[in-house]
């Protein structure tokens, strides 16, 4: 998407210019623009007043190990983020710098497996089964196929084929 006012805007001078720029012109019109605006203002702010051409890979490392002490799968998403930020940046012609967060690993991020025991899964039976029909199949859908959620919440008959049992989802 293309900021309306690009042609008349003036350059960034900080990251903080670009923030708010990226929360301006991209952030509303994403599905997760609320979550990133959230993470923005919540680890960003160390970044605010430094300015664009001294943005370094050291500075990013630091500023990521800050957070990743704390939390690491925020520091992995922050740093994603960031990337994106700058490629904005360098979409709307607002960033000239190289890619700061090139070559920078993830912090390791714990699985998420979870499994029910017996007992555990007879409750939630016990439980779904007192449920009205549309949420017993909801939840069913869940465990068994194990989409993501808006995947299910967005099913449309158009998308099944019951003679072959298959679920063709559209591209997310």
């Amino acid at each position: 998407m293309t900021p309306p006012d690009l042609l008349t805007t003036t350059p960034c001078q900080t990251v903080g210019d670009l923030c708010g720029r990226f929360q301006a012109w991209h952030l509303p019109f994403i599905r997760s623009g609320k979550y990133y605006n959230a993470l923005l203002n919540r680890h960003f702010p160390p970044l605010f007043d430094l300015p664009l051409q001294t943005l370094t890979k050291s500075v990013v490392l630091e500023w990521r190990a800050v957070i990743g002490q704390r939390h690491p799968q925020a520091a992995n998403t922050a740093l994603d983020l960031l990337r994106n930020l700058l490629n904005r940046g360098k979409e709307w012609d607002l960033y000239h710098g190289g890619d700061v967060t090139a070559g920078i690993k993830r912090f390791p991020e714990p699985s998420r497996g979870r499994f029910l025991y017996r007992e555990e899964w007879e409750r939630v039976k016990a439980v779904l089964d007192q449920q009205p029909l549309l949420v017993r199949v909801y939840f069913n859908l869940l465990i068994y196929e194990g989409p993501r959620m808006s995947e299910a919440r967005l099913m449309q008959w158009s998308h099944l084929d019951l003679r072959e049992g298959l679920w063709r989802k559209p591209l997310t």
